[in-house]
């Protein structure tokens, strides 16, 4: 919320207004990344606000990184060659997680 008058990247914002922070946005700053918005395992590793920073420092982050750890390679290790169907899935627009509608995959000798 908007402690005072102000007037920040083309808005003028008043005491009392709502400020929301798109977390979309955060690690997609294309003066830090080529390519922000593509996923990318081989791009140097930098500090990001995943997780947040400081006193909003997610507690929980240290479970959520081995969470998805043990998940990727326990798939990886279960569905050698899986290979993904389409290369730009289709997300649910407006979301505050990045959820995907869906995520087609194949896997080798199945259909």
């Amino acid at each position: 919320m908007a402690r005072e008058a102000t007037d920040r990247f083309g808005v003028h914002l008043e005491p009392g207004d709502t400020v929301l922070l798109a977390r979309q946005a955060a690690n997609r700053d294309p003066a830090r990344s080529v390519e922000p918005d593509r996923f990318d395992v081989t791009r140097p590793e930098q500090r990001h606000y995943s997780f947040g920073w400081g006193a909003h420092f997610c507690l929980g982050n240290a479970l959520a990184r081995l969470d998805i750890g043990v998940a990727v390679s326990t798939f990886l290790e279960r569905c050698d060659g899986a290979q993904l169907v389409d290369s730009h899935p289709k997300r649910i627009p407006f979301t505050a997680d990045e959820q995907l509608e869906s995520l087609a995959i194949t896997l080798p000798g199945r259909r």
